[in-house]
């Protein structure tokens, strides 16, 4: 796994450009005033996403065929994909989470500090289960049929996004999430742990596909 780990990352090394321009992206949101919420989202949802050239890169021209001839198992490939998703999503979740601690002093926002990094956990959840879905997709549909069921699986959570965007939806989440610290806390780890479950079956599902398709 550590050599596939090593060919994904030095992959990743060449979309230096595309990630350069999501962090000038973010950071015209940053300068414009968008919510640091949202920007922490949007940086970590694209970059998670980049697995996702991983996968396409290794069935480029049967690449499979050459990988499985390697002393690489197919449960060990699809193992270090996910691992690789934790990596870049979780990475950038907290390079993004800091970024936007930073500008939350800066810009003295009338909310507390600890309601901020609350909806930045209900985020780092969301990406979880997103990759859940998503991996397991790509490996299952390939890279055609794969983008089409991403795209809509991500005009979906953008939806999702834009909608919670809204005056009125806003006041709703903060009607139903007029908790405690320590209740808010533990809604979110249950929710941690519900994702981090999915997550751990949707990796075995991947490794049942995986075992059964031929190259």
């Amino acid at each position: 796994m550590k050599g596939l780990m090593i060919k994904d990352l030095l992959l990743l090394k060449n979309q230096a450009k595309f990630i350069g321009l999501l962090v000038i992206i973010a950071l015209i949101m940053i300068v414009s005033g968008v919510n640091v919420i949202y920007i922490n989202a949007y940086f970590s949802f694209f970059c998670a996403t980049l697995v996702v050239n991983t996968i396409s890169y290794d069935e480029y021209d049967h690449g499979y065929g050459y990988l499985f001839c390697l002393p690489m198992t197919r449960s060990g490939y699809v193992f270090e994909k996910y691992v690789l998703g934790l990596l870049l999503g979780m990475g950038s979740w907290l390079v993004s989470g800091g970024v936007a601690t930073l500008v939350f002093y800066i810009q003295k926002e009338p909310v507390q500090l600890e309601e901020v990094w609350i909806s930045f956990f209900m985020n780092l959840i969301t990406i979880i289960i997103y990759l859940s879905f998503f991996i397991a997709i790509r490996i299952k549909f390939g890279n055609e049929k794969g983008r089409i069921f991403t795209f809509v699986l991500m005009g979906i959570i953008l939806c999702v996004f834009a909608l919670t965007q809204t005056t009125t939806s806003n006041q709703i989440i903060q009607e139903k999430m007029n908790l405690s610290l320590n209740q808010n806390i533990f809604l979110l780890l249950g929710a941690g742990l519900l994702a981090l479950g999915i997550y751990v079956g949707s990796y075995y599902l991947s490794v049942h596909i995986m075992k059964k398709k031929e190259f």
